[in-house]
């Protein structure tokens, strides 16, 4: 069986259940040198705030803290760690308002076998990683959409954004500027003029004081 290196916190304060997570979590190939144990809410937060915990096995009920505040304290102190919920209680409500609120799984005490929780936790440390990737990527593309804005709403050139049928999406400041009130009324409108990807043409527009200039105008596509 594979052996787990997963950095594992079991925060529960039944010696009995102890015993028993621990031969499920031995067997399953996870040693037990690497399992760190918590028998009440505040003693688990300290080793979070710690760090070095991969996974977070969790009992609602401790001496400390009750139900899902338990592990809204938990999921509060330690946003990127996964946490399995391992519960007395075969409440299929509760476990639902547990996974909406964050938990990988909720497991009931007695009703799982080692194969069940080794795969669970291998299952959500993945998952865990693929939510933390897709945030981090997310977030790198919110940050470059919002350079490219400000390239765009600060660069001297005009610049307007016109859709496949040829309607008109978006105009930069400095087009605006050129235009003048009439840009205003532009939106939404087609462009009317032809555009050529790639070449460089000359067309006559009308400026903020009205009147007619020739303007070059290069057309690029893009998403």
């Amino acid at each position: 069986m594979e052996v787990l290196n997963h950095k594992i916190l079991l925060i529960e304060d039944d010696h009995d259940d102890i015993e028993l997570i621990n031969e499920s979590l031995s067997d399953s190939g996870i040693s037990l040198k690497n399992i760190k144990y918590a028998i009440s809410l505040d003693l688990g937060l300290q080793y979070l705030t710690n760090g070095n915990i991969d996974l977070v096995l969790l009992d609602l009920s401790l001496p400390d803290s009750q139900g899902l505040n338990t592990f809204i304290s938990v999921k509060k102190r330690a946003p990127l760690i996964p946490i399995i919920v391992l519960s007395g209680y075969d409440d299929e409500s509760l476990a639902t308002e547990a996974v909406q609120k964050g938990a990988q799984d909720y497991l009931v005490k007695g009703k799982f076998n080692n194969e069940l929780l080794a795969r669970t936790i291998k299952y959500s440390i993945e998952r865990q990683r693929l939510m933390v990737q897709l945030q981090q990527q997310s977030e790198e593309l919110q940050l470059n959409a919002s350079r490219l804005r400000n390239i765009i709403n600060n660069v001297s050139d005009g610049i307007l954004i016109v859709d496949k049928q040829g309607i008109i999406r978006f105009i930069n400041p400095s087009a605006r500027q050129l235009i003048g009130n009439k840009s205003k009324n532009m939106l939404g409108k087609i462009f009317g003029f032809p555009m050529i990807q790639g070449e460089i043409t000359e067309i006559e527009i009308s400026n903020k004081d009205k009147q007619k200039i020739t303007a070059e105008m290069s057309v690029a596509e893009v998403e």
